[in-house]
C-alpha cells in the first residue's frame, strides 16, 4: 500500500493458472488476449459485489495496448449522481 496526497493505492498482483494457457499461446498474441479475458472475469466478480461502493475502470499500464489493468476507486458519498459517474 502506498499513501501518497491523501491517497490510498494497493497494488494487487493476479497470477493466471497455468490449466488456462497452452503451449502455442504465444502465437497470434493469444497471451494476451487470454490475460485481457481473464482481468474482465475478475472486473465481472467485482462489479457484482462491490458494484454501489466502487467505480471500475480499465487502463493501459504506460499506455501498452497489451497490458491492461483494472483500477477500483471508491465513489465519493457526496454529490449527484451526475457527479459520482464523472469521477470515475
Amino acid at each position: 500500500m502506498v499513501k501518497s496526497d491523501s491517497t490510498l493505492s494497493v497494488d494487487m498482483l493476479v497470477v493466471m493458472p497455468t490449466s488456462i494457457l497452452q503451449e502455442k499461446d504465444y502465437l497470434n498474441y493469444r497471451y494476451f488476449y487470454k490475460r485481457a479475458y481473464y482481468l474482465a472475469c475478475i472486473a465481472a466478480g467485482i462489479r457484482q459485489s462491490i458494484q454501489e461502493d466502487f467505480c471500475l475502470t480499465f487502463e493501459y499500464l504506460h499506455g501498452n495496448d497489451l497490458l491492461p489493468i483494472l483500477t477500483v476507486k471508491p465513489k465519493s458519498g457526496k454529490g449527484t449522481l451526475s457527479d459520482q459517474l464523472s469521477s470515475c
